[in-house]
């Protein structure tokens, strides 16, 4: 009796112990169906990934140059780490483009939790960068709408990247609170006109948080896009990004709308310690109860020695009980804006 409830433990743990992981390596930049196990291409990864209910690694070879889509990527179903950049600090190892396909979509849906997106390039799709629709994803060092170079390509339609989940990371800082070269950029994106009347507007918003919660942005740069640099549907923390300039926050490189734009939805949102400078509308505009923005650079270089102006205000306030660098938060540093440093336009209560 004893030897068999031995054999039947046994049993039992080893159908709860956990799948072992697996690693697919990509290896060519063709677009092949299928799946693989030693030699990869990214579709045939994904598939595979997407087969196995363990957190698999899908990691890319360096220099392999352009995947041009015949057809749009599977999406990322089951919880799974893409690494397309091996060190941390050199460039993306795959460019991801849709010029190409009729239906362009997104360049990557995140559907599942616990998806983790480093190192690529991502360009020519007709409605997202990177879509997640799911919790606990992170996204590091993406050139959206860049070459793996840094040089200027087809951006994307609606937004760099659109997040509606919770838990999400979006770039990255270093233990001193510093940004890194694993944040993100997302350039380029542009308006789409066609959007679907029943759906959400495609502005061309470098980052857009639709809804969720405890979502961070953190550590990227987001500059040259069509639409605002962030815009906030529902809160989030946005801290220690380059919203509208350079990598080094020396010139500028203005988004079309606002640099920030915390929309009426995203009460309790916090924007901290951006450099917030050279875009078209203004710098940070909010529309949310009980946000805070504190410790930024607006409308200057990132050490605020020259002149680096949003045209127009450079924090604007239409809401109630925000905090915009009071004496008990860090201070904004704002100047050169072309309109009002701060302006309240709300009834109710601001500090400043």
């Amino acid at each position: 009796m004893l030897r068999s409830s031995v054999a039947v433990l046994a049993c039992l743990l080893a159908l709860a112990a956990p799948a072992a992981a697996n690693t697919f390596p990509v290896t060519s930049n063709a677009d092949t169906v299928g799946t693989c196990t030693t030699s990869c291409t990214l579709r045939q990864a994904i598939n595979s990934a997407n087969a196995d209910p363990a957190v698999d690694y899908i990691e890319l070879e360096p220099n392999l140059g352009t995947l041009t889509l015949t057809d749009a990527l599977p999406s990322l179903g089951t919880a799974m780490v893409i690494n397309g950049d091996n060190a941390g600090s050199d460039a993306p190892h795959l460019r991801i483009d849709g010029s190409g396909l009729v239906n362009r979509g997104a360049g990557l849906n995140v559907t599942a939790p616990n998806v983790v997106v480093r190192g690529l390039s991502i360009t020519g799709f007709d409605s997202y960068g990177v879509r997640i629709v799911a919790d606990w994803a992170t996204l590091d060092h993406l050139l959206i709408g860049k070459t793996p170079a840094g040089d200027d390509a087809a951006g994307v339609m609606g937004a760099g990247i659109f997040v509606l989940g919770n838990d999400t990371t979006i770039g990255n800082l270093d233990t001193t609170g510093g940004a890194t070269a694993t944040g993100n950029v997302i350039a380029n994106t542009v308006a789409d006109p066609t959007t679907d009347p029943n759906g959400p507007p495609h502005r061309g918003d470098g980052i857009w948080v639709y809804s969720g919660s405890n979502n961070t942005i953190e550590g990227n740069v987001i500059s040259g896009n069509a639409g605002a640099g962030v815009r906030l549907h529902a809160a989030a923390t946005v801290d220690a990004n380059k919203i509208g300039t350079n990598f080094a926050g020396t010139a500028a490189d203005g988004n079309n709308d606002w640099g920030v734009q915390v929309e009426p939805g995203a009460t309790g949102a916090s924007v901290l310690g951006n450099v917030v400078s050279g875009n078209e509308v203004g710098g940070v505009l909010v529309q949310a109860d009980d946000a805070s923005v504190t410790g930024n650079v607006v409308g200057l270089t990132a050490d605020a020695s020259a002149v680096l102006a949003n045209d127009g205000n450079g924090i604007e306030v239409s809401s109630d009980n925000v905090d915009v660098g009071n004496t008990t938060a860090p201070a904004n540093t704002i100047g050169g804006n072309t309109a009002a440093g701060v302006l309240i336009t709300s009834t109710g209560t601001a500090y400043v």
